[in-house]
């Protein structure tokens, strides 16, 4: 019993030994990668705020620039 246990102990240690760095890595891995989506995600949200309130102005004055560009034309 002992003789078929300890090979099992053993390898059981060995491979939790190596697993372990594994673990570790992939758990910083995640955590940096939430990290990094959390400050992302507040620069996308203001970079397509900015996109679309650009757009919204650009619709909005291109009637005045048309009106204005007629205004000139007839004078």
């Amino acid at each position: 019993m002992v003789t078929t246990a300890c090979p099992f102990v053993t390898n059981t240690t060995c491979f939790v030994t190596n697993a372990y760095p594994l673990v570790t890595k992939t758990y910083a891995f995640v955590t940096n990668t939430t990290c990094l989506v959390t400050n992302a995600y507040p620069l996308v949200t203001k970079t397509y705020a900015f996109v679309t309130n650009t757009t919204c102005l650009v619709t909005n004055a291109y009637p005045f620039v048309a009106n204005a560009y007629a205004i000139v034309n007839n004078a």
